[in-house]
C-alpha cells in the first residue's frame, strides 16, 4: 500500500493526531534510519522509512492515520556490545513516548532481545535476526485531548467547531492549520 508521507515535524516527540493525521517523532542521536510499522487489526505490518531528521529526531507527518492506529518502529544503526551500540531492526520497538500501548509482552512468541540468549558470558555478542514483532506489544495513537489543536491555536474558528461540532465528535477541537506538518515557516493563525 502507497500512502502519501508528508515530512511532519521533530517536536512534540510521540504521536500527534490533529483530527485528521498523525504526526510521529522519535528521537536516536545514533540511530543510522528508523522505520515506522503500522499494524492493521490482523497483524499485518506496514513499514514507512523516516526521512526527515531533526535535533535528532526522526519524524513524519500521515495524513489520514488516526486514534486506534497500532504502530511500532524498527531502528538501523551499528551492533556493537563493546560500545554500547546494539540496534537490531528485526526487533520492533515500543515507541516510549505513546500515549498507550496494547497488551502485555508475549514472551513466549519471540525473542525479544536483540541478541541470542544463552547462558554463556558473552551471549549479547550474537545478533539475533529473528523478528519480535508477534511478542512486542503495539503502541496505539490515542486522541488528542479536547479543544486542543495541532499547531497550539486556539483560533475562533477551532473553539467554534469544537464546541458546535455534532456529527464527528472524534474531529471536535481539530484545527486545519498544517503549517508545521508541512514544515512551512509559520502558521497563520499566529
Amino acid at each position: 500500500m502507497s500512502r502519501p508521507v508528508w515530512p511532519g515535524q521533530p517536536f512534540p516527540l510521540g504521536p500527534s493526531w490533529d483530527g485528521e493525521g498523525t504526526n510521529f517523532s522519535l528521537f536516536s542521536e545514533n540511530a543510522e534510519s528508523v522505520e515506522l510499522c503500522l499494524f492493521d487489526g490482523a497483524g499485518n505490518e506496514e513499514r514507512i522509512q523516516l526521512q526527515e531528521r531533526a535535533a535528532f529526531n526522526w519524524h513524519c507527518y500521515l495524513p489520514g492515520v488516526g486514534p486506534g492506529q497500532r504502530y511500532g518502529y524498527r531502528v538501523h544503526g551499528p551492533y556493537e556490545p563493546s560500545t554500547g551500540a546494539r540496534f537490531n531492526p528485526s526487533k520492533l520497538l515500543i515507541d516510549p513516548y505513546a500515549k498507550a500501548i496494547e497488551g502485555p509482552v508475549r514472551w513466549d512468541r519471540a525473542n525479544t532481545l536483540p541478541y541470542v540468549p544463552s547462558l554463556e558470558e558473552d551471549a549479547d555478542l550474537t545478533i539475533d535476526d529473528s523478528d519480535s514483532a508477534a511478542a512486542v506489544p503495539k503502541s496505539i495513537v490515542v486522541e488528542s485531548p479536547r479543544g486542543s489543536t495541532r499547531c497550539g491555536a486556539r483560533t475562533a474558528a477551532c473553539r467554534g467547531r469544537a464546541s458546535s461540532s455534532r456529527r464527528s465528535p472524534s474531529r471536535a477541537g481539530a484545527c486545519r492549520c498544517r503549517a508545521r506538518m508541512r514544515s512551512v515557516s509559520r502558521c497563520s493563525h499566529r
